[in-house]
């Protein structure tokens, strides 16, 4: 049983003055509402009404279409007075949107209609992200789990880390994985009611999100501290240190952990001993997220953008000299790049860009999965949109 140290928190019903959803799929129908000719990408106030916002983010269908995608559905969730969205995580059948004042609101993703909307601590909670944990959504910050029923939205269970975390948590074989600022990896039980099966410290504090590699997990601390340690017991694996920490998350196969550090270099870790497998120095820091798939790793440089390296043996397979950003989904064998303004179409093979566009008003976009998944976009003034592929 799940313990509950708070009552339930009421659920906001999904209310056509709340929010409003858009379903566009084969439709040629035009959307209801026109979007001003001179609206901005960026807005510092985020309008209440539904169709106000909803008319601000109207897809380029044209652009979307040249790299592969159609718009299925948008949807526009509740938001207070000068809130905005701030997290966007994919749960599988749900869709979770949080804005700054910790409002959780959880979307159909087959459609788009707002499931319930949840306010469940304070504008001063720091929000870490969303996780599926069992039939229930996670939604965590920096001192607490918050365990939602994600047809209602009804709060059943919350329970503090006793720690201050400093990044997203990772669920493994239902446990929950929390990394916090004094640098304490620890691992809690929360069908047990939140007991701590193990903990390990660094004494480091850890920014940056756990990882699973094979039955393991890694770390990396703020100065450049890996640490490895076994999932189900908190035992060490390996250590091993760079010349500085990531500002990205790492990334892994089941034998090895891949960091894009800020000491100007990427690299491969064995998930055995932690033992340095290669390094590749780049001109500058390494801000861009890494992707690994298929034995093959991208990473966004300053210097030669786009790389691709071999995952064995950090051996250069291509660059392609003026993109940047994250590698979110394969699309028909053809490589999907956002770099937060422009998407990239490359061919994997050779790194060559097929086609290029503008995607203007996107906050965040992200795939549901890499092989052909499809993009899940908020945009600036809060609208939640659902993107397919396309031919």
């Amino acid at each position: 049983m799940l313990t509950s140290g708070v009552p339930a928190l009421r659920a906001l019903p999904a209310l056509a003055g709340a929010s409003l959803l858009i379903l566009t799929g084969c439709q040629s129908t035009p959307d209801p509402v026109e979007p001003a000719d001179d609206q901005p990408a960026q807005v510092a106030h985020v309008s209440l009404d539904p169709l106000d916002r909803l008319g601000s983010f109207n897809p380029d269908r044209e652009a979307w279409a040249r790299v592969g995608y159609r718009l299925d559905w948008r949807a526009v969730p509740p938001l207070g007075q000068g809130d905005r969205f701030i997290e966007l995580d994919l749960l599988g059948d749900d869709v979770a949107v949080q804005s700054n004042d910790s409002t959780l609101s959880l979307l159909d993703a087959a459609n788009g209609s707002v499931r319930n909307s949840n306010q469940l601590a304070d504008h001063l909670a720091t929000l870490t992200g969303n996780f599926r944990l069992g039939q229930y959504v996670v939604s965590s910050t920096s001192y607490d789990a918050f365990f939602v029923e994600p047809v209602t939205g009804n709060l059943v269970s919350r329970y503090p880390y006793g720690a201050v975390l400093g990044a997203k948590p990772l669920v493994f074989e239902g446990l929950v994985i929390g990394a916090t600022t004094e640098g304490v990896l620890f691992a809690k039980a929360p069908t047990s009611g939140g007991f701590t099966l193990w903990r390990f410290g660094t004494r480091d504090p850890i920014d940056v999100p756990p990882v699973r590699v094979g039955s393991s997990i890694a770390a990396v601390t703020r100065t450049g501290k890996l640490v490895i340690v076994d999932g189900a017991s908190g035992r060490l694996v390996g250590t091993n240190s760079m010349f500085d920490g990531c500002g990205t998350t790492p990334v892994a196969s089941d034998e090895t952990v891949f960091v894009g550090s800020l000491d100007q270099s990427i690299y491969a870790f064995s998930a055995l001993d932690a033992r340095m497998l290669w390094r590749v120095r780049t001109a500058a820091p390494i801000r861009q997220q890494p992707t690994y798939a298929n034995g093959v790793l991208y990473v966004g440089t300053e210097d030669r953008g786009m790389l691709a390296l071999d995952g064995a043996t950090g051996a250069e397979l291509w660059a392609a000299q003026d993109v940047r950003g994250e590698v979110l989904t394969e699309r028909s064998g053809r490589l999907f790049v956002w770099d937060g303004l422009t998407a990239t179409v490359l061919d994997p093979e050779t790194g060559d860009v097929v086609d290029q566009v503008d995607l203007p008003g996107v906050r965040d976009l992200q795939g549901s999965s890499y092989e052909d998944g499809e993009l899940y976009a908020v945009s600036d003034h809060g609208v939640v949109a659902k993107f397919v592929p396309w031919q």
